[in-house]
């Protein structure tokens, strides 16, 4: 991946959850959503936002549905980012749930499970 791409990756992380803050309350208001990368396709087209969705309901439908949500509300974050950043194409954003840190609480537990 070339610097330029990280750069522009990091910029996109930082800016999406600038947005997301503000629509947190309005998607659901007993969780935290955090972006946790961005990856930016090396034409610039298209970008993969990985979000980590907390509640204190731990449901999987529930983050699903979350995630859906900001995948409906994509095109108005394009909107936002084409006024706030210089780029010559702002990618078309897929929202995919991230669960490395469920997978990682598993393991954990397992672990813990052994000693």
């Amino acid at each position: 991946m070339s610097r330029r791409i990280e750069k522009i990756n990091e910029l996109l992380q930082q800016e999406l959850s600038k947005l997301i803050l503000i629509e947190e309350k309005n998607l659901s208001p007993n969780c935290i959503i955090t972006v946790m990368e961005v990856e930016t396709a090396e034409d610039l087209k298209t970008a993969k936002v990985w979000a980590s969705v907390l509640d204190g309901v731990k449901k999987s439908t529930q983050s699903e549905k979350i995630i859906k949500k900001l995948q409906h509300l994509s095109f108005q974050f394009q909107k936002e980012l084409s006024r706030k950043l210089t780029l010559k194409f702002i990618p078309k954003l897929t929202f995919k749930l991230d669960t490395t840190g469920e997978r990682a609480q598993k393991i954990d537990k397992i672990l813990n499970e052994i000693k």
